[in-house]
């Protein structure tokens, strides 16, 4: 006798085991169902099969008639059956769905709340959620064209600046800033000293506690750069997480590895473009009641002064 040695069977020893072991996986609903037609099988009794599972007649005999042995997907639900045969067509005119199209490109960073309000103010009558249902009814179709940075954060990804840098990457507007050292933003001033010799000042400022860091430098290069992180640690007096600079060459190749070593996360603001102009004058702010800065100004430049007494 061999031990050790591979068995080999011919046909199958349960009946059906061939079409039992292609089985796909069950939903629940469908494994419950599976379960009255082997009841069923088993007592050959409607009625019984009803009383047992709680059934009505009409569920039973409709899965019953469905019902086929050999393909048990018979058993899950008719999804597409289920779609209802008269859809709800959407109410937006054309009219107001171009011009959400059009603002939405305009400026692509805007989100419903801020179109809502330029909207208002050009005499549409509309909703917030309206506006968001509008403007994935014409993501979904394709029709509304949006930069790589926008649709790369609806998708949930890390854009990196557009330069292949190591470690820096664009700035996160999403990103919160709550304590102190979240934030710390760096600057570089040219300065003169008495004798009329140029000076770098790079200086840093927590965006939460207003504590500030500075250092100076003959040259400005990412090498000088550095001194600002040695005097952020020396000066600040919580740990940093997130520095922002903006393009310089200065905050580039050793001052950047130099954050990476250190584990702080830099971030680079965009360079500055034709559309952020409208911050004053176009866009709506939140914490101005959805009012532009020129628009607030104008508002309390037109109250009376109040009176002492």
């Amino acid at each position: 006798m061999k031990y050790g040695t591979s068995m080999q069977t011919y046909g199958t020893v349960v009946p059906g085991s061939g079409r039992i072991r292609n089985i796909k996986t069950l939903s629940k609903p469908a494994k419950q169902r599976l379960k009255w037609m082997d009841h069923y099988r088993k007592h050959n009794n409607a009625r019984l099969t009803c009383r047992h599972f709680d059934l009505s007649p009409d569920v039973f005999y409709r899965w019953k008639n469905r019902y086929n042995p050999y393909d048990l997907s018979t058993l899950e639900d008719d999804t597409a059956g289920r779609k209802p045969k008269q859809v709800r067509t959407p109410e937006t005119s054309p009219e107001l769905t171009g011009r959400i199209k059009a603002l939405r490109e305009k400026y692509p960073r805007w989100g419903k709340k801020k179109l809502h309000a330029i909207l208002e103010k050009e005499g549409f009558r509309t909703s917030e959620s309206t506006i968001g249902r509008t403007l994935n009814r014409l993501r979904q179709s394709g029709r509304l064209e949006e930069p790589a940075v926008v649709t790369a954060r609806l998708a949930g990804k890390k854009r990196r600046s557009v330069s292949k840098r190591p470690h820096a990457e664009r700035r996160d507007w999403e990103y919160g800033v709550e304590n102190p050292g979240d934030l710390v933003q760096l600057d570089t001033l040219h300065i003169y000293t008495e004798d009329r010799e140029k000076r770098y000042q790079f200086t840093a400022e927590d965006y939460i506690s207003k504590h500030i860091a500075r250092a100076a430098a003959s040259r400005i290069t990412s090498s000088a750069a550095c001194r600002i992180l040695d005097a952020i640690e020396r000066q600040m007096p919580s740990p940093v997480n997130v520095i922002q600079v903006d393009g310089g060459s200065e905050w580039m190749q050793v001052f950047e590895k130099a954050c990476a070593q250190a584990g702080i996360r830099l971030m680079v603001l965009p360079p500055k473009r034709e559309q952020d102009n409208t911050y004053n004058s176009v866009r709506p702010h939140e914490a101005l009641g959805m009012l532009t800065p020129e628009e607030y100004h104008e508002s309390i430049s037109n109250k009376p002064a109040p009176m002492c007494t």
